[in-house]
């Protein structure tokens, strides 16, 4: 009964895919993921958080999301977007995110939701982090 949903974040919010359980629609939209430049990741999340919010069946709610984490705006009004994610468990994977900032960022907003922020900088260490994220979600990974 689980759901998945495929949203990229760069100046705006671009779902790829919305929630489903097609595993094929699933593929089909990574696939069509090309790296942008951008600067909506707090509003992005804050965004995402809500919608599986209004429309996720599963009350076990989890945001992965994969960033280098550069914002382009920082929010200082913690209070509005800790009870924005309140309900949804963000944990993270740092591809690259070198600066200490940026890992501040995605440790802290983790911290937020209850989640976890992992890091890598190849893709042997994002595979990794990856199938550990999973394994934390409760789902079997052969």
């Amino acid at each position: 009964n689980d759901e998945t949903c495929i949203l990229v974040f760069s100046d705006q919010l671009d779902f790829e895919q919305d929630l489903t359980a097609d595993d094929t629609l699933l593929e089909e939209a990574l696939g069509q993921i090309r790296p942008k430049q951008g600067k909506a990741l707090i509003s992005g999340i804050a965004f995402a958080a809500g919608h599986l919010k209004r429309i996720g069946k599963n009350g076990n709610r989890v945001l992965l999301v994969i960033s280098d984490g550069r914002s382009g705006q920082v929010t200082s009004d913690t209070l509005t977007f800790r009870s924005q994610v309140s309900g949804v468990r963000i944990d993270w994977i740092g591809l690259n995110a070198g600066g200490a900032s940026e890992r501040a960022l995605l440790e802290q907003v983790a911290a937020y939701s209850g989640g976890k922020a992992s890091f890598a900088s190849d893709s042997g260490e994002f595979r990794t982090a990856a199938l550990q994220m999973t394994r934390t979600m409760g789902i079997a990974v052969p």
